[in-house]
This record gives structure tokens, C-alpha cells and sequence, in this order.
């Protein structure tokens, strides 16, 4: 499992890891930094036996500088994604204002190549696309997802299917990504949709699972 948090946030990250500590202790858990703001993190994490990674974010953000030039106090949200480069087959993506009311090993074991190459937990069709995504085939009907909650395996997606992807079609993102202090989640939803990856709801991988946003 993988976050992202700092002292802004430990008023989440605190119920967070006791939830994790209750449910889901036996997988490891893996906090990135979002910025130096870590005193507190640091103590808790240690308290909690949660590792703080340390990882070369420097391309991350060049590409975070490039895409959202006018918001340096955001674009930092962009390193939830280094979540992709952990040295891991498989990686539960969470947001730290979350409560774990089950075992998530459940959801561990399911990647599979053309079936289930990307797992969402939610639908979203705000804070993705503008109403010109219709404009383009791959994006026509494609199952927009919040990006709070994922699944994935980095032999699937990396950090440089994102580069390269805005590499090539970095007009058309652009183009169709919605405005208004988002920064991750367009992304996110764009190259995933560019890379034809095979999204699956995590409904249709544990029947029992909620598909809403907040449950």
C-alpha cells in the first residue's frame, strides 16, 4: 500500500494508520513524502512501523512544472505517482483521508494483462475532462474513475508510460483536462486512457465491494 502525506494532513493520516493497523497490518505500507513538512509524519510513521520512502522525484516534477506551470503549490499532488515506482509486482494506491474497514489483501492478486490492467474503487465523471474529450475516440467512452483509490502493477503502468505519453500527446491533454485546482486526477484518467489499459471497478473483483465514491 502507498501514500502520500505530510504535516498538513495528519489529522487525517493518524486515524488512517489505525485503521491500517486494525485491518490490513500484514502488507506493507509505504508513505511518500509530499514536501519536507514531515516532523510529525516522521514520528508517527515510526510509532506505526510505516516506512517513509526516499525516492528520486526530480522527473516528477519537471513534469509537474510543465504541465501546471502557474500552480507550484499543488502540483506536488503529481507525486502520489511515485507510488508506480516502488519496487512492488502489485500496489494499492490510497488517499490518507480514507478509513480501512477491511482486510485489503482481498484485493491483492488480481492484475491481470487485458482483463484487469488498472483497479478503481469509483466512477467520477467531474474533475476529469472537459466536454471536448468527446472530440477524441479513445476518450469517448471511457470509464472515468476517481484516482483516490487504485490498483495496479508498475510492469503495467510506470512513470514513464506518463512521460511518454505527454510526450506525444501533451496538446491534447490540454485540450480536454478540466480546469480548476486539479492536478493528479486528469492525468491520471488520461494516460490511462491513452495506454489502453484495461480498467476494472473493484465491484467486479470482489462482488461485495461498494462502488461509490465514499462508503
Amino acid at each position: 500500500i502507498a501514500i502520500i502525506a505530510n504535516d498538513r494532513v495528519i489529522d487525517w493520516l493518524l486515524p488512517f494508520f489505525e485503521s491500517y493497523v486494525a485491518t490490513s497490518a500484514s502488507i506493507p505500507l509505504y508513505l511518500i513524502p509530499y514536501d519536507d513538512n514531515l516532523e510529525r509524519t516522521r514520528k508517527a510513521a515510526e510509532a506505526y512501523g510505516v516506512e517513509i520512502v526516499s525516492l528520486d522525484s526530480s522527473e516528477l516534477d519537471a513534469l509537474a512544472r510543465r504541465l501546471y506551470p502557474l500552480n507550484p503549490g499543488h502540483r506536488r499532488r503529481l507525486r502520489k505517482l511515485l507510488a508506480l515506482a516502488l519496487p512492488l509486482d502489485e500496489v494499492i494506491y490510497l488517499d490518507v483521508d480514507t478509513i480501512m474497514l477491511q482486510d485489503f489483501t482481498k484485493v491483492l492478486g488480481h492484475i491481470e494483462s487485458g482483463k484487469a490492467e488498472f483497479i478503481v474503487s469509483a466512477r467520477c465523471h467531474d474533475y476529469i475532462y472537459n466536454s471536448r474529450h468527446k472530440d477524441y475516440d479513445f476518450l469517448r467512452d471511457a470509464l472515468l474513475f476517481n484516482d483516490g483509490f487504485f490498483v495496479t502493477s508498475r510492469h503495467v503502468l510506470s512513470l514513464q508510460n506518463f512521460y511518454d505519453v505527454i510526450a506525444k500527446d501533451e496538446r491534447i491533454f490540454h485540450t480536454v483536462r478540466q480546469r480548476g485546482g486539479l492536478f493528479a486526477q486528469p492525468l491520471t484518467n488520461f494516460v490511462v486512457h491513452r495506454s489502453g489499459l484495461k480498467i476494472a471497478t473493484l465491484k467486479e473483483i470482489i462482488p461485495t465491494a461498494s462502488g461509490e465514491s465514499y462508503y
